[in-house]
């Protein structure tokens, strides 16, 4: 299509087509030029701006009125949009009784209804020439629905276009499958789909898409948009933008959408949500952006999560900015959020949304019928499965029939390619191809060279790639001017022009793709890895790793000898990254190098790559001076999980570092060797919180094997030791039940008496049985644990078994039946209890004052009375907090002397005691005391 004006047909597939087509011949016939989509496509499948790019070039559009324009999805409603956004002229032509939309409902109309077909043409044709020359008067008619952003929408829809038109090179009908485990549904929903499923109403989810707003619907609006670099993510999402501005302008009631490039987030500020978006859109700024998002009212559609650098293994310390972005996201407002597949698998946390779909490669006959005008170069596909496979993505495919359009015998050489100098032979040759292309088309030399294009950008893009934090493929027009003063822009216009740059906000610019940053970049670093600049050869190094091209092998085991410490440090940590073995013996001899930086990052390469040829050169760096390389050797032997490392493991459970002894704890727990859990198990007992959780982790890892140490830890004369021993065997949950089955039978009653104990915390039904029996135990300890288990589990099959006991020999064994028999309420607990108060031992009084107090019996009185003044603070404060329980008010007198008392705790519960019993002389009393005691 040619750039002379012409006349815009809009008309809806279903029902329109007919007169369309009679309007093009009329029209051609009467020497109007004329367009009309002709293609047979679901809006939800254009990716491209072909209808956009024919409206821009008409010089009016007519419009087909027929019952079907008014349906949502309708590609008319979108053709209306954007003809106003440019103020196109606009007929309505009626082809049947029905209403036109909403926003020409007012523009005069031609009736083909209530005329002959001849007559409205003549109509026709007097308003066509009448039309372009008076296109504010006719727009005057127009009358769209209010709405204070309408002026944003139309500008956000251009922006939209200019983005298609430059990087959707063809259309690719593209599907995706449904990815349920990727994401956390909102805590804000009802009842989940899945409980409807169960109870078997309603559909099934399904598992795949043939377009990306119906799995945005199927997800309540909150989705996350998934796939490989290439795969058409962003192509996707801003085509789903475009129709989500379209549905806005003609419903100002629906959500607002708002774009954003998530590369442009300031990481380093952790800028809140609402100042980044004005930042994005300006246009936004004053107009309550904030109070939108609060209220729910947005459709925030947000690209490229994974152009937020992940935390780096080397900066342990740093917060990964993916994760904190995926924490601003609101849980009110419509969402859709896009990152690669790989990158969305590194972070810690699944996006806050509904449901995830990932874009699927293309198949065969997508690729076939997609190449349908060349079959020459699928021919070459079909025949190389390797070449093939490379080509599935929607970008590859456009650029390589670009790049090997009439050059079949070109595209077979590639088979002998390895996948990255595959990819990059497609872009050099589509660059040289596009442009020798804009060359033919000048009648002038062009500007730049292709050298100096492959300069400026591969500098930038290696700029780009090493940037802290962030992969922005944002380029600032200041980094150009950096590099070419006053040729700024004619380059910045070449790039445009050559579809590798695409204008961002502002005066800001972005590669067509990550893929073409990457490539570039590559070169460049490739090119100058052995500048005489320290550096130039710094930056391509960094850049070198962060990419993680396979090529890069021996240039970085070359670099791991530079004069550098920094390339070499460099180059190590890029070695990690690559994945490949070849790269174990440089690394290892890595390890002996000067800088600490270098030795570290060698520590962490070599736990990624897996190979045990590491494992005794790692072990002898665990003595090593520098700490953080103690830490990370110890990190790395636990990925290798080898059991020549356990021992000076456990050596290093006792460093001067903390977190050394926390790495240690945790490799112990990857190793699973059982002669680390009686050292990890000591370890609960620390000081330390880090290496107690540490140890806790790793001891979880072991499962079934730790239980019996932990059980005989529960009952260490080191409290805390046996307290965080309690907390573990808890973290088992049910899981824990068998072993503590089996070690009710042990041989030992320091585990029998523990596990229990340990029941009483699974509270599970079938259990009080086997603690009942366990009431004959002939252990003592093992008795009381079962009787104080079964109170608390408030079963009442245990009373007969528990009042047993209560003619023990054994006193605590009767003290603690009578007090689980307290917990259930059995009257037969109250003269053990009593009794019980009389004991020499104060932690005794103390538990029959508190049982005294649950069982609630108004006999107690006296005794509870009477421990108001025992010798132990302790027996006097649970004294008075069990008065409370017996709502007696002969209590009252008793427990205003005990205001008195010399120990501070025990007025405080008597205070509470009054003031809970309530009578009228109990609270004056409590006043009173306040007063007294309430300094002026």
């Amino acid at each position: 299509m040619d750039n002379a004006p012409h006349i815009f047909i809009s008309y809806a597939r279903r029902d329109g087509r007919s007169a369309a087509e009679q309007l093009e011949r009329d029209l051609s016939a009467a020497g109007h030029r004329v367009w009309w989509d002709k293609r047979s496509l679901d809006p939800d499948q254009d990716f491209t701006a072909e209808l956009e790019r024919a409206i821009d070039e008409a010089e009016s559009v007519v419009c087909c009125v027929t019952p079907d324009t008014r349906r949502d999805d309708s590609f008319v409603r979108r053709e209306i949009g954007y003809a106003l956004a440019l103020r196109k002229p606009i007929i309505p032509l009626i082809f049947e009784d029905t209403v036109p939309p909403i926003h020409i409902i007012n523009v005069t109309r031609v009736d083909f209804t209530r005329q002959t077909w001849e007559t409205a043409m003549h109509e026709l044709a007097g308003r066509l020439r009448r039309e372009h020359q008076h296109v504010d008067q006719t727009y005057a008619q127009i009358t769209p629905p209010a709405d204070p952003y309408r002026d944003y929408l139309n500008a956000l829809y251009q922006s939209i276009v200019r983005y298609l038109q430059q990087t959707v090179f063809s259309l690719v009908t593209l599907r995706g499958e449904a990815t349920p485990d990727a994401v956390e549904a909102s805590p804000v929903r009802g009842l989940p789909m899945a409980f409807f499923q169960i109870a078997g109403i309603g559909e099934e989810q399904p598992n795949r898409f043939d377009s990306f707003p119906s799995a945005f619907e199927q997800y309540n609006g909150r989705a996350l948009l998934l796939g490989d670099p290439g795969a058409g993510k962003t192509t996707t999402l801003m085509a789903f933008a475009r129709d989500a501005v379209t549905r806005r302008l003609n419903d100002p009631l629906l959500p607002l959408p708002i774009l954003a490039p998530i590369a442009t987030w300031d990481a380093r500020q952790n800028t809140p949500l609402a100042d980044w978006l004005v930042a994005q859109n300006p246009v936004m700024n004053g107009m309550g952006l904030s109070t939108m998002i609060a209220d729910g009212k947005t459709l925030l559609l947000l690209d490229g999560l994974d152009e937020l650098d992940g935390k780096r293994e080397d900066q342990p310390d740093l917060h990964d900015p993916r994760l904190r972005f995926l924490q601003l996201l609101p849980t009110n407002n419509q969402i859709v959020l896009t990152c690669r597949i790989k990158d969305y698998a590194q972070i810690e946390q699944k996006a806050m949304l509904e449901g995830a779909v990932t874009l699927q490669p293309l198949d065969d006959n997508q690729m076939r019928a997609y190449m349908g005008d060349l079959p020459d170069l699928w021919a070459a596909l079909e025949t190389d499965s390797a070449l093939r496979e490379v080509a599935r993505t929607p970008l590859l495919l456009s650029l390589f029939m670009f790049a090997f359009n009439g050059l079949a015998d070109e595209a077979k050489k590639l088979r002998d390619l390895t996948r990255g100098d595959l990819r990059d032979t497609i872009f050099e040759t589509y660059v040289r191809r596009r442009y020798a292309y804009e060359a033919r088309k000048k009648r002038t030399p062009m500007p730049f060279t292709l050298d100096e294009i492959y300069r400026v950008l591969g500098q930038l893009a290696v700029e780009d790639i090493g940037g802290v934090f962030v992969r922005e493929n944002v380029l600032k027009q200041a980094d150009f001017a950096g590099l070419l003063g006053d040729r700024t822009q004619a380059f910045i216009d070449l790039g445009i022009e050559l579809h590798l740059l695409v204008p961002g906000e502002g005066t800001t610019f972005r590669f067509i793709h990550l893929l073409l940053r990457d490539y570039f970049g590559f070169k460049y670093a490739l090119d100058h890895l052995y500048a005489e600049d320290k550096m130039t050869r710094i930056q391509a190094v960094y850049a070198l790793g962060e990419l993680g091209e396979e090529r890069a092998l021996e240039p970085f085991i070359k670099a791991l000898t530079d004069n550098s410490g920094s390339i070499r440090s460099q180059a190590a940590y890029g070695l990690g990254k690559l994945g490949d073995k070849r790269a174990v013996e440089p690394l290892i001899a890595a390890l002996q190098d000067t800088s600490s930086h270098v030795r570290r990052n060698a520590v962490m390469s070599l736990s990624q790559l897996q190979d045990k040829r590491a494992v005794e050169p790692l072990l002898a760096l665990l003595t090593d001076a520098d700490r953080l390389i103690r830490r990370s050797a110890a990190d790395a032997l636990g990925k290798l999980a080898d059991a020549r490392a356990v021992e000076a493991l456990i050596t290093l459970l006792t460093d001067s570092d903390h977190y050394v002894r926390m790495s240690a704890a945790t490799a112990l727990g990857s190793i699973h060797d059982p002669r680390a859990i009686e050292p990890l198990v000591a370890c609960l007992g620390s000081e330390d919180a880090y290496i107690r959780s540490s140890a806790t982790r790793a001891l979880l890892d072991f499962g079934e094997a730790a239980i019996r140490p932990l059980l005989r830890a529960r009952y260490s004369d080191n409290k805390s030791l046996s307290k965080y021993a309690q907390e573990v065997l808890e973290k088992f949950g049910v899981s824990l039940l068998p072993s503590l089955i089996v070690a009710l039978g042990d041989a030992e009653a320091d585990i029998r008496s523990p596990a229990a104990a340990q029941l009483r915390y699974l509270n599970e039904p079938h259990t009080v049985n086997l603690l009942i029996d366990t009431l004959n135990d002939v252990d003592a300890g093992v008795r009381i644990s079962a009787a104080y288990a079964l109170g608390w589990m408030g079963d009442k099959r245990a009373v007969q078994a528990l009042m047993r006991l209560l003619t023990e020999n054994d006193l605590s064994v009767r003290y603690t039946a009578a007090g689980a028999l307290a917990r259930l309420g059995d009257e037969s607990a109250f003269d053990p209890l009593v009794e019980a108060m009389s004991s020499p031992d104060p932690d005794i009084r103390r538990k029959a004052a508190d049982m005294l107090g649950e069982l609630a019996d108004p006999r107690g009185l006296d005794a509870l009375v009477n421990a108001l003044h025992d010798t132990d603070a302790k027996v006097r404060v649970s004294a008075a907090d069990a008065l409370v329980w017996l709502k007696d008010e002969r209590a009252v007198p008793p427990l205003i002397a005990a205001l008195e008392d010399l120990d501070a705790e025990v007025r405080i519960s008597v205070v509470g005691a009054l003031s809970l019993i309530g009578t009228p002389e109990a609270l004056a009393a409590v006043t009173e005391y306040r007063q007294r005691t309430t300094k002026p």
